[in-house]
Order: structure tokens, then sequence, then C-alpha cells
């Protein structure tokens, strides 16, 4: 492919978009546009917070019923499960710690989406 000598000294790059920063390609737009734009992302942020809470609680009941991950790979069901044994004998800490882990784990995941939820629902501000 020739090139013409006119082309050849006005050769500055051309702006790409796509490696422009998000606040950047935002910048133009005034703030209903913008929400319109970022609208979209707040939803499937939501859902995906419940969705790994729900197979975090899904993992921990199948390896506490035995059904899980091998027991040689650490899981909090399979924690639970063995120290169910033990619980009676006085060692209740081997089942209370991992089952307060996996609350309070679960509970934090749905605290963070409600409060995505409260951060991008923009019919709440």
């Amino acid at each position: 492919m020739k090139r013409s000598p006119s082309s050849s000294t006005s050769s500055a790059p051309a702006p790409r978009s796509a490696s422009l920063a998000p606040a950047t390609l935002l910048a133009g737009l005034n703030s209903e546009q913008a929400a319109a734009v970022t609208a979209p992302v707040g939803p499937v942020l939501v859902l995906a917070t419940i969705n790994i809470a729900t197979a975090i609680i899904t993992e921990a009941t199948l390896s506490f019923l035995g059904v899980g991950v091998p027991p040689t790979q650490p899981s909090l069901g399979t924690l639970i499960r063995i120290g169910n044994d033990f619980l009676f004998s006085g060692e209740w800490w081997i089942t209370i710690f991992p089952g307060a882990a996996l609350v309070i784990m679960v509970l934090a995941i749905n605290l963070l989406g409600d409060w995505l939820r409260d951060a991008l629902n923009p019919r709440l501000q």
C-alpha cells in the first residue's frame, strides 16, 4: 500500500475512545444521561451478591451432608460435620466457629448486596 506524500506529514495518531477512562467517556453527559448509561450495572451486581451467598450456603450444605467437595479439601460444611461429632463431648468450639464464620460471611455478602441496591438505585435518591 502506497502512501501519498501529504498524508505522511500529518500522521498524528487517531484518538481511541476505548483507551479513555469511563469518567472521561461520561464527562459530556448530564447526570440523567450518565445514570441511564450506568443503571443496568446495579441490578446485576445485586443479583450477583445474592447468588454468591446462595452458592456458599449450597456448597456448605452439600459438604455437611458428605456429597460436596472431597473430605481432603477444606470446606466450612466439612468442618461443621467433623465438629458435630465432638459437640457434646465438651469441644463445642469445633462446630461453633466454622458455623459462625459461615453465618458472618453470608451475612456480610448479603449486606453488601443490600448496600449496592441502595447505592445504585436511582429511584431511591
